[in-house]
């Protein structure tokens, strides 16, 4: 498998693309091309590389948490319908990333107490008392969590 330097295979390209404008490339010359590209990239092993990557990066998944301290370092769910959150809600903004936003089902005889740092939009609904409500959280800095409730 013979490989070409990046800069002839571009010139390659170039020179095609300049004759294809007045449609003289023919099949032939596509196929040294197509060829040539194969040929210098094959001893790329993009696909471990491309998993290795993707595994030390940010985990894809939601968790779902069970606790009143809420984290902001990876989207998550705290609390689920079977068991959702009572109480107050605190915060740990330990590793929190700008803009995590996080999902927090909760249903009390009362409104929960928020840690001060959290600030309703004005788009927020207010709770209702004995019902599934779901508090969206955003994370802006460590003395500000935006939150909306929604039943």
């Amino acid at each position: 498998m013979a490989r070409i330097s990046l800069a002839v295979l571009l010139t390659k390209i170039n020179t095609l693309l300049a004759d294809n404008s007045t449609n003289d490339i023919t099949e032939a010359e596509m196929r040294e091309v197509l060829t040539d590209v194969r040929d210098s990239f094959a001893h790329l092993d993009v696909t471990d590389a491309l998993n290795t990557n993707l595994a030390t990066k940010k985990d894809l998944a939601h968790a779902q948490l069970s606790t009143n301290t809420i984290t902001f370092n990876k989207e998550a769910f705290f609390g689920d319908m079977t068991t959702p959150l009572v109480g107050a809600i605190g915060k740990d903004v330990t590793g929190a990333k700008l803009g995590t936003k996080v999902i927090i089902i909760h249903n009390d005889g009362a409104s929960p107490s928020f840690d001060s740092a959290y600030q309703a939009t004005s788009l927020s609904q207010a709770y209702v008392n004995g019902v599934p409500n779901f508090i969206e959280c955003v994370f802006v800095r460590t003395n500000l969590i935006l939150y909306t409730i929604y039943q």
